[in-house]
């Protein structure tokens, strides 16, 4: 099993200049919540054989290989994607402005649609920091969670633990 880079991002566009724009806008963006850990894909075959590295967020393109007739669409991997990491938050990010698509990204579980355009750099930036907030508070609530039932477990023992010494020495805890 693949150990997880922290807030691991998939860039899976089919166009290098779009995965070399968006990594230099990630990777020098002062306003990004978090340090990002960038690899860019150009096919969705080659997002799959690396999604056992368990990223935080995909930003996936919705009409990859352009011009193949045996590609699948963005869609077809953002099914793949959940289904193989529930925990993965999947961004479209595509020039198709049909609401049909991103009615049925949305369907099939992406986070986010954001057709490329002039502002598309901007409303990413502010979708990742909102993925990146919601999975911060969701790590607090677990690790509240335990220490909560790690708390729990030990006030149980004590009580065990008195009670077994009334058992077995009646009377010792009396107080006179």
């Amino acid at each position: 099993m693949a150990s997880k880079a922290e807030n691991l991002v998939f860039i899976v566009d089919d166009d290098p200049m779009y995965c070399t724009g968006m990594q230099h806008f990630l990777e020098t963006n002062k306003n990004i919540a978090e340090p990002l850990t960038l690899r860019s894909y150009h096919t969705g075959e080659e997002c799959m054989d690396n999604i056992g590295d368990k990223p935080a967020i995909v930003l996936l393109d919705f009409q990859l290989e352009v011009g193949n007739p045996q590609a699948k669409n963005g869609l077809q991997y953002l099914r793949k994607i959940k289904r193989m990491e529930p925990d993965t938050e999947v961004v479209m990010v595509s020039a198709q402005e049909s609401l049909e698509i991103a009615v049925d990204a949305m369907s099939y579980g992406a986070f986010y649609y954001v057709i490329k355009n002039e502002g598309a750099h901007l409303r990413t930036q502010f979708i990742i920091n909102k993925i990146l907030k919601e999975r911060k508070t969701a790590r607090e609530l677990r690790n509240q969670k335990r220490i909560t039932l790690v708390f729990g477990i030990i006030a149980a023992i004590a009580v065990l633990g008195i009670v077994t010494l009334n058992i077995l020495y009646p009377g010792l805890m009396d107080m006179k």
